[in-house]
């Protein structure tokens, strides 16, 4: 009977315990403001832009995209940043794209893309760089 007692009491704390724990904490992650992605922000345990936040693979596919279209030869592509400039209402939004790549048998370049942007869904039209 003494048994029994202690194994409920210790049921119940174990129980408290899991529903603290689980409870976490009550403020919800900050909605992301912001379009820019830099470097250091690939590693970070958090999304903190806009279009990896609606799309987890956003930045995997653009960065795809971007180096299927470079120079055959090109090697050693090296992500700089992301940005969308123009979001006024008087300018079309454009999606910017810094990195460097080595041309064939030359020395590292930056290079960027920049194409029209679609704020609403992180659509990328056609890139020019």
């Amino acid at each position: 009977m003494y048994s029994s007692n202690l194994t409920m009491v210790g049921g119940a704390c174990l129980a408290v315990m899991l529903v603290t724990a689980c409870g976490g904490s009550s403020e919800p992650a900050a909605e992301p403001t912001s379009y820019h992605i830099q470097k250091e922000a690939l590693y970070a345990s958090t999304t903190t832009d806009i279009c990896r936040a609606k799309d987890a693979a956003f930045l995997r596919n653009l960065l795809l995209r971007v180096s299927s279209v470079l120079p055959e030869g090109t090697s050693g592509f090296d992500f700089v940043d992301f940005d969308v400039t123009g979001m006024s209402e008087d300018e079309n939004a454009r999606a910017v794209i810094r990195f460097r790549a080595v041309p064939s048998g030359e020395q590292p370049e930056a290079m960027y893309a920049v194409g029209s942007f679609r704020p609403e869904d992180c659509i990328i039209g056609p890139l020019q760089g």
